[in-house]
């Protein structure tokens, strides 16, 4: 059913992204060195435009001072992942073969 379909990933943010909730369901804290952006939320607000399900679980801990907080997980449903692997794909073909990718990762 989701053999051929693609999304859009137009930065390397966006596919670092994309590949490490691939992987596994991530803190906003651990992805923000893997992504390589403070506002990992922008950058996930930008692919749910682009028609991405990314899901956010929130759970329960205590920080440092035992003051509940809820931070979040986030998670690429199931039914995506094929859609990813797609998609990252044909990110990377693409960036293999165009000139405008410059060397700090993102399209000119």
């Amino acid at each position: 059913m989701y053999e051929n379909i693609t999304l859009p990933i137009h930065t390397q943010r966006e596919a670092r992204l994309i590949s490490f909730i691939l992987a596994k369901t991530e803190t906003l804290k651990d992805l923000k060195p893997k992504v390589g952006s403070q506002n990992v939320a922008e950058v996930k607000r930008q692919l749910i435009l682009k028609g991405w399900e990314i899901e956010t679980i929130r759970f329960t801990m205590l920080d440092r001072d035992s003051i509940k907080t809820r931070p979040g997980r986030y998670i690429l449903p199931v039914h995506m992942h094929k859609i990813a692997r797609n998609s990252l794909a044909a990110f990377y073909e693409k960036a293999a073969n165009d000139d405008t990718f410059i060397s700090n990762g993102e399209q000119s």
